[in-house]
């Protein structure tokens, strides 16, 4: 396989030589028509006389200086530079047989310098407007019927990986607006994936900011961006979609559709789907209330074959590769989006959703655990049947009281109710092989969860540039009932006797917290280039936890005998205040933010069931440090210093035992502190769009303090108990370089990614075996990786994208005679497109994943390729036939080693497998009413919404 994508590879090399021997360039600088100042950045492109179409661009350098390679002899180009704030340079030239250097380029100032400039006629690919980097979307040519995440795979530095997430020169893209506006909450996905590229007018590329960092100009380090979609003025009004149904093998369907009306003032969408085929359409963030779950302290490191058939290594929250989901899921689910202008002063918007899922799930796994001396083994098989649904709304109020005083009012609802019954099998054997325990058990559950949240911030402009105040006021109630109905049959055998036992309980758990939080932000500006800023935060939070566990009385059939070592009543009060000054220096090329205060924590604690009380006092230096420095447009480096606390949960603290599993049982630790996270961060970012080329690097360290981790001692029947306690030592850290190069020509193009990241982690637990003293045990990992990717386009013919990844891992125990070897995932994958003969379209997934580490009895290899033939047709194409098969070799498992601080497992679990599908999309447009369509007389129908 790897050699086959050599070949490939150096195929293209030999046509990229071939192509460019006859080739010429053009060189040039440009200058401002007054002052004689070279201008940096300008865009210089040349496009198609005959159509029009963008043939290639570049920027000017520091120098003023730019360069147009590989242009054919004798044909005809349109020679357009432009730059912000000066008229466009507009002339129709034809190459000759050799290379030519045109002068100097001048360009005169607009006289719409100090506003918004309008260039009408060809506009540049790509333009730099301080720190907006805009593309424009007529410059790059997509397949028929593109959607906008197909645009974006086009722009240079711009990365869209396989699960849809997008990183532009390195930095993610948490955000994606319309025109400025929301859509549909914070998930970009459902923006790139699902609007129509023929909409687009540009693409923008900004830091992410806050309303009120937007509105009182605060800076942020920049490294998460947002990406703002505007729309073409003829496309501002109208109706447009797209609606698809279709059905398979296996009883599979997916039926989904995205309708939307807009107009300049309001945003109207409409979303629905459903489907079996574990396909949310959207990011799992929008699922997140269907599935309950808890998170518990210490890191872990895992190497997966999911159900993708990619490989996937997580180290404390740093992915490399995607995973797949579990379970075969029936998914529902309808959302409502709307952004208006109530009046000049007032804008709305917000979103609703309603989700539902029916999940089936089995599994069977083996853990081998590595902090005892003596490894034990713990085999589990289980299966799971869980029902869920859940609605949000999320508002935005946004009201100007004047030119200079912002209102934004911000409430956000979410209410998940959902009910689930597993079974599970599961034993525990010593090293020997002699069986410890095991247990059958049988648990129902009944959710009912409910969340509210509600900020209001108030921003004042005041009497000086720069000057501002702005208040921030939040609320937060959440309320947690929770009845579970535990059946469970054990065994326990003690080095004197064998213990057998049948419990059947009712367990009661209700939660509520409430929690205010007040921040007030005063900007001074001390001089054109420095400011102070003053600010206070108040938090505090109430919560309370009630569990009650009964034991079926066997003479009433009643739960009313209780059960105390299961039960409690816990109240835990946290307040924080952080007051902290820092100054703000921005300079041409130089940027910083100095400062520092104090937080100060106090945590209470109170069990009503025992009567007693915990209080814990706190206080922490909290500096602040933002460096960067930008050597040029293209070049700069950043270095910055971030500090994170960590409060314990209500659940970690409360101590109770939580029986769920007889085999692992959880207790609390009242005791717990807040947990103080520092985080180390320097990078540089560089890219040369002259010659298409990106690079940058990333390095971070984050130590922890008072890390809250798991404690886990056990009985001589080998059961286990896990309390979470607080420990110093550890830290994560992690490396991340890339680099990118661009090839845009008319026919094709071509983009070559190459990245490399590392991470060294050390975690600490505690564990001790029946009759021993605690032990501490350390876990270090070293997990270094790499991967290349190509993807080449030629014309709107083919789409051509292999790659290649590589991970390792080492984990090394301080305590354990078990090692977890070395393991070595590879990973290659191949997607392409062959958009021929016309209106017919070939596409091709390709994923091949090989893992050395897997365990006995599983396959250390799986391919997994999806394939699918589609048909355009109807007028304007808006008709697609579609014939797709998923996992065509029928390969796909889900067989996954998973290593932590505490155990090596290895698991199997039920996915979707291999189906067939015909499908049917169409694709409305029906844009500036329902004139153009009866002013020609066709006769066509014209849609309303």
């Amino acid at each position: 396989m790897p050699r086959f994508f050599l070949l490939v590879i150096l195929s293209l090399f030999l046509h990229l030589q071939g192509y460019t021997q006859s080739k010429v360039s053009w060189t040039g600088k440009v200058v401002d028509s007054t002052t004689k100042e070279i201008l940096e950045l300008a865009t210089v492109a040349v496009n198609d006389a005959k159509d029009s179409t963008l043939f290639t661009y570049t920027l000017t350098d520091h120098k003023g200086v730019f360069k147009l390679e590989s242009l054919p002899k004798g044909q005809t180009f349109v020679f357009l530079v432009s730059y912000t704030g000066y008229k466009q340079y507009r002339k129709v030239m034809k190459t000759g047989d050799a290379s030519a250097d045109l002068g100097t380029i001048i360009l005169a100032p607009s006289s719409r310098a100090l506003g918004e400039v309008v260039v009408e006629g060809e506009k540049p690919p790509i333009t730099i407007k301080n720190d907006t980097l805009e593309f424009n979307a007529s410059s790059f040519r997509t397949k028929p019927n593109a959607v906008v995440e197909d645009l974006l795979k086009k722009l240079p530095g711009v990365e869209v990986e396989a699960d849809g997430s997008i990183k532009v020169n390195g930095k993610k893209v948490s955000r994606v607006l319309v025109d400025g506006k929301e859509f549909f909450g914070n998930d970009p996905k459902i923006a790139t994936k699902n609007l129509p590229k023929e909409i687009v007018d540009k693409i923008q590329v900004v830091d992410t900011k806050s309303k009120v960092q937007q509105l009182t100009g605060q800076k942020t380090d920049g490294e998460d961006k947002t990406i703002n979609i505007t729309l073409k003025e003829d496309k501002k009004k109208g109706l447009f979609g797209r609606i698809t149904a279709g059905a398979g093998t296996q009883h599979r369907y997916d039926v989904n559709t995205l309708l939307n009306r807009f107009s300049p003032k309001q945003q109207l969408s409409f979303l629905a789907s459903s489907n079996n085929l574990n396909n949310t359409g959207f990011s799992i963030e929008d699922l997140m209330g269907l599935q309950g779950g808890k998170r518990s302290g210490g890191s872990s490191v895992s190497i997966n074959t999911s159900t993708s058939g990619s490989a996937s290594v997580n180290v404390n929250g740093l992915n490399v590769g995607g995973v797949g989901g579990d379970g075969v899921r029936n998914i529902a689910m309808a959302g409502v989006n709307y952004n208006d202008e109530w009046s000049k002063s007032l804008q709305v918007g917000g979103s609703y959703f309603y989700n539902y899922a029916d999940t089936r799930t089995e599994s069977s796994s083996r853990r081998q655990f590595t902090n005892t001396e003596n490894a034990n083994t713990l085999d589990e098989t289980r299966s799971r049947r869980s029902y869920a649904n859940n609605d949000r709304l999320n508002m935005t109020f946004t009201y100007s009281i004047d030119s200079f005083t912002t209102l934004i009012l911000t409430p956000n609802l979410d209410r998940t109710y959902g009910s689930g019954l597993s079974l599970s099998r599961s034993s525990t054997h010593k090293s020997d092989g002699s069986l410890a325990n095991s247990s059958d058990m049988q648990n129902r559950s009944i959710n009912d969860v409910l969340n509210f949240n509600n900020n209001i911030s108030l921003v004042k402009i005041l009497n000086r540039k720069g000057r501002n105040l702005s208040v921030e006021l939040g609320q937060t109630y959440s309320n947690n009932n929770n009845d579970q109905y535990l059946e469970s049959e054990n065994f326990f055998r003690y080095p004197d006797r064998d213990s057998t036992g049948i419990s059947n309980q009712h367990t009661r758990s209700t939660g509520n917290n409430q929690g205010y939080t007040a921040n007030v932000t005063y900007t001074e500006p001390l001089s054109e280039t420095w400011k102070m800023i003053v600010a206070y935060r108040f938090s505090y939070g109430l919560n309370r936890s009630d569990r009650q566990t009964y034991n079926l009385d066997e003479n009433t059939g009643k739960f009313d005998n209780l059960d105390s070592a299961f039960s409690d009543k816990f109240r835990n009060i946290n307040i924080q205040q952080r007051p902290q000054l820092s100054f703000d220096y921005s300079g041409e090329k130089f940027n910083a933010t100095i400062g520092g205060g104090m937080q100060y924590n106090t945590l209470k604690n109170y069990s009503y069931t025992r009567n007693d009380s915990i209080t814990q006092r706190q206080q922490t230096f909290t500096p602040t440090t933002r460096f960067s420095y930008r050597f040029s447009p293209r070049l700069m480096i950043n270095f910055g210093y971030n500090f994170y606390s960590r409060q314990p949960t209500i659940n970690e603290l409360q101590p109770v035992r939580d029986n769920t599993n007889r085999l692992f049982v959880n207790l609390g630790n009242p005791d717990l502190k807040t947990a103080f996270t520092h985080n180390f961060s320097t990078g540089m970012t560089a890219f040369s769009p002259a010659k298409g080329f990106n690079y940058g690097l990333n390095l971070g360290i984050s130590p922890t303090s008072n890390a809250i981790v798991m404690q886990t001692t056990y009985d001589s029947a080998f059961v286990q108990y896990a309390r979470p306690v607080n420990v110093g030592g550890t830290y994560s850290s992690s490396m991340w370089a890339y680099a990118s190069k661009s090839i845009r020509k008319k026919d094709y193009s071509l983009r070559i990614n190459g990245s490399l990241n590392a991470s060294v982690n050390k975690s600490v637990s505690f564990s001790s075996q029946p009759g021993k003293p605690i032990l501490r045990n350390e876990t270090t990992t070293i997990n270094p990786g790499a991967s290349l990717n190509v993807s080449y386009t030629y014309k709107e013919v083919l789409d051509f994208s292999p790659g290649y990844r590589i991970n390792y891992r080492k984990t090394d125990y301080s305590i354990s005679n078990l090692q977890s070897g070395d393991a070595l995932v590879h990973g290659v994958t191949l997607y392409s497109a062959l958009f021929w003969p016309a209106k017919f379209v070939w596409e091709n997934d390709l994923n091949y994943t090989y893992n050395t580490n897997m365990a006995p009895g599983y396959r250390k290899d799986v391919t997994l390729w999806n394939m699918s033939v589609s048909r355009m047709f109807l007028k304007n194409d808006r008709g697609t036939l579609k014939v797709s098969v998923y996992d065509l070799l029928n390969q796909n498992i889900a067989a996954r080693r998973n290593i932590t601080q505490d155990y090596i497992e290895d698991s199997q679990v039920m996915i979707v497998q291999q189906y067939f599908m015909l499908s049917f999309t169409y694709n409305i447009s029906s844009f500036g009413g329902v004139a153009p369509a009866r002013k020609a007389g066709k006769g066509g129908r014209n849609m309303r919404f």
